[in-house]
C-alpha cells in the first residue's frame, strides 16, 4: 500500500497573533489550498510596515506537501512606516 500524500491544506490558514496586526491579502473563500500553492498576508492598513523589512508589504505562507501551512517561526509585526 502506497503512502498517503496529502493534495491540499484544508482548515483556515494559519492566523497570527493579534498584536501582529495582520490580515489575509486575499479572501480566502473557505475553499481548501492546494500543495504548493500559497495565502498571502499584509499589514491591516496601508501605512504600516514591517518591523523587520520596511520596503515589504508581503508575507507568503506555502500550502505543504504534507497538508499544513508552513507557518512562520516569526511573524513581522506591523508598524508605524517611518
Amino acid at each position: 500500500m502506497s503512502a498517503c500524500v496529502w493534495s491540499e491544506c484544508r482548515g483556515r490558514p494559519p492566523r497570527p497573533p493579534p498584536e501582529k496586526r495582520l490580515v489575509l491579502a486575499d479572501d480566502w473563500g473557505g475553499l481548501p489550498t492546494r500543495a504548493g500553492d500559497s495565502v498571502y498576508y499584509q499589514c491591516e492598513r496601508e501605512e504600516l510596515r514591517f518591523d523587520d523589512d520596511k520596503d515589504g508589504k508581503i508575507i507568503r505562507v506555502e500550502c505543504r506537501n504534507d497538508g499544513r501551512f508552513d507557518e512562520p517561526a516569526r511573524w513581522p509585526e506591523c508598524v508605524e512606516g517611518m
